[in-house]
């Protein structure tokens, strides 16, 4: 039986008085890729954040790795949308892996050899090792996001979470980023929150949609079919420059 990673039972969360999300129940289980849809605005950075511990239910509950998340989620991998970070920082790609194992390490000056190991060994995965002594903010979008992902790697997560992975990148970069998770997801688990429609029906195995509530479709592993049912989600969707309208509603039982 498959290990449940994340559990979440009838989950809302407001800001301030605005509901932001109502009644989400998910599950997560080890070896999972799940993609999880939804308009901006539909909550899906929070949830992510839910997740992690840096913010709290308004109601419900929310187990990760059998314990709370903010005991636990020095287990997960985080990358979070590349506007956050300021490219004009003159740091090295090795510099930013690096900055994944702040939290896990005594302080002290400079690095050991068993950590400058583990930055070549995760920039190696990510295929960016060759840029090791490259600024950050000498390279391009696609490029970037494969050297947040092996920060994100060098944690050694159980889980992975990434927040819109592939916004403002070129389509021959969405592709590559997610062909990598797609080679990651034989280790780990990975939970993406995008708006790609064309991108979930090419990589991700299991599907929900978020939109201040939750919709899961489940498996994708039997075709096509399954993926067809995302057109019942009442919002729209931009895949790969071609706009989507979902039509229709959930049913509300």
């Amino acid at each position: 039986m498959a290990k449940t990673l994340i559990k979440l039972e009838n989950v809302s969360f407001r800001y301030n008085t605005q509901t932001v999300l109502e009644n989400v129940s998910l599950q997560v289980e080890e070896r999972d890729f799940l993609g999880i849809l939804g308009p901006n605005g539909g909550g899906k950075t929070t949830l992510l954040k839910l997740v992690l511990g840096l913010l709290k239910p308004y109601s419900g509950k929310i187990t990760l790795f059998d314990g709370e998340p903010i005991v636990n989620r020095h287990r997960v991998g985080y990358v979070p949308q590349l506007f956050n970070f300021d490219f004009e920082f003159p740091i090295t790609v090795r510099e930013v892996v690096l900055m994944g194992i702040i939290g896990k390490r005594r302080f002290r000056h400079g690095y050991n050899k068993t950590e400058m190991e583990l930055s070549d060994k995760v920039l190696n995965k990510v295929g960016m090792n060759s840029y090791a002594e490259t600024l950050i903010g000498d390279l391009s979008g696609g490029q970037r996001q494969r050297i947040f992902i092996a920060r994100a790697l060098a944690t050694e997560p159980q889980l992975l979470l990434l927040d819109e992975p592939v916004a403002n990148i070129d389509q021959q970069w969405q592709h590559s980023i997610y062909d990598l998770l797609h080679e990651l997801n034989k280790e780990i688990a990975i939970v993406v929150v995008t708006h790609d429609v064309g991108i979930v029906a090419t990589y991700i195995d299991k599907i929900a949609c978020l939109n201040r509530t939750m919709h899961f479709h489940g498996s994708t592993r039997d075709g096509i079919p399954r993926i067809s049912e995302m057109y019942q989600c009442p919002f729209e969707f931009i895949g790969h420059e071609i706009p989507h309208r979902l039509l229709g509603k959930h049913n509300h039982d």
